[in-house]
């Protein structure tokens, strides 16, 4: 039995569709990299320049935030282009450094929530979180729409990339910039832990089983929305966190895609 769409769950609801097709389409293009961790990077250095920017008082802070993630992004990408490191290790190093800067300004006096930023809950937010949101979707669409090719390529090899034309560092920046509006505007509605979630989880289930792509962008997305819908719905009824409600059904719809996968099935 659905719960009344309307009030604070209508916007749940409504977050969550947003949500669930940003972050699985930017995680399309970091998971096959094997920079899983990169999600989780962006989101702890968006922590660490949120509870900062608590500290020093910033009063306009979405500009601070975007160009932060985004610049902990780039220097994961050129550390495994350029220096040869692993994009586990790399993706690491950043997410020490966001971790300890947000330790750092706790230890000063900032008074932002850890609780709300660490786990969120998409029953609290308002329409002006929405309206972000719902922008940063239509320019990761918009991006998609006309640079799938050379994001394509760059999934598969950077060498590739600069064979058809493109140059590798300004898809990377591009992907950079992408990751660091997917998260910093849906760690708000939802918090770290669920926006490290909703990146990985719905594609690794996707690849299991899809054969192409954008069959796996696709399905991502199909498993990220069902995985939201159902995680507030039962949120709702049985009194559990919607985050970690929704982490649970996207688990389950993991483990059903790798059986089915077992099984000999594809789409």
């Amino acid at each position: 039995m659905l719960p009344p769409l309307e009030g604070f769950m209508l916007r749940a609801y409504v977050a969550g569709v947003l949500v669930a097709v940003i972050l699985p389409v930017v995680g399309n293009f970091v998971v096959p990299k094997r920079l899983s961790m990169i999600g989780d990077t962006a989101a702890h250095v968006t922590f660490g320049a949120l509870a900062a920017a608590a500290l020093l008082d910033v009063a306009s802070q979405d500009l601070l935030l975007y160009g932060v993630t985004a610049l902990a992004v780039l220097g994961v990408l050129w550390m495994v282009r350029s220096l040869g490191f692993s994009g586990d290790t790399a993706a690491a190093i950043f997410l020490a450094l966001g971790a300890a800067t947000a330790s750092i300004a706790y230890s000063l006096g900032s008074r932002l929530s850890v609780q709300g930023i660490l786990f969120g809950s998409i029953l609290l937010v308002g329409w002006e979180e929405i309206a972000s949101a719902t922008v940063v979707l239509g320019v990761v669409l918009g991006t998609l729409a006309l640079r799938y090719r050379a994001l394509q390529l760059y999934v598969l090899s950077s060498e590739l990339v600069r064979l058809r034309g493109h140059r590798p560092e300004y898809v990377e920046v591009l992907l950079a910039v992408l990751a660091s509006m997917a998260v910093v505007s849906s760690i708000r509605l939802l918090g770290v832990l669920m926006v490290t979630a909703l990146t990985i989880i719905p594609v690794a289930a996707a690849s299991s089983l899809a054969t192409s792509m954008k069959r796996c962008l696709a399905l991502s997305i199909a498993i990220a929305q069902a995985s939201v819908f159902a995680g507030v719905t039962l949120s709702y009824h049985v009194g559990f966190p919607p985050g970690a409600m929704t982490v649970l059904v996207a688990l389950a719809a993991l483990v059903t895609s790798s059986s089915l996968s077992r099984a000999g099935v594809r789409v």
